[in-house]
C-alpha cells in the first residue's frame, strides 16, 4: 500500500485478518490516507503494543473503527480510550471479542 503514496479520497480501508499483531507500520501507511472514515482491523491478532501504535496513528476523520476478535486486553483499551477524546468524527467503535476486563470497560 505504500505504493500509493498519499491518497486524500480514500474514505474506506477493510485490513481485516492479515495478523498485524503489533501494527508498527500502521502509523506510516494510516498517514497516507488523512481522509479516511472506515478502518476495518478486525481478526487482526492486534495487541496491547498494537493499539498503542493504531491509537496514534488514527487519522481525525475516522467515523468507524472495528478492531474486534483481536487480543488485546484492558491497557490497549486504555491507551485507544485516551486517543478517543480528540476522534470527534467517531461514530462507531467495535470492540467485540477482546479481553478488555473491567479496567478497560471502566475506562471506556
Amino acid at each position: 500500500l505504500s505504493v500509493m503514496g498519499t491518497n486524500t479520497t480514500l474514505t474506506h480501508l477493510e485490513l481485516g485478518g492479515n495478523e498485524f499483531e503489533d501494527a508498527g507500520d500502521l502509523d506510516a501507511l494510516l498517514s497516507q490516507f488523512p481522509a479516511l472514515e472506515f478502518l476495518g482491523l478486525n481478526r487482526n491478532r492486534l495487541t496491547d503494543a498494537g493499539l498503542m501504535h493504531l491509537a496514534d496513528a488514527l487519522p481525525a476523520s475516522v467515523t468507524h473503527l472495528d478492531v474486534s476478535y483481536n487480543e488485546f486486553e484492558s491497557t490497549g483499551c486504555i491507551l485507544l480510550c485516551g486517543r478517543l477524546a480528540s476522534l470527534a468524527a467517531l461514530c462507531t467503535l467495535d470492540l467485540g471479542s477482546n479481553n478488555l476486563g473491567n479496567a478497560g470497560l471502566a475506562e471506556l
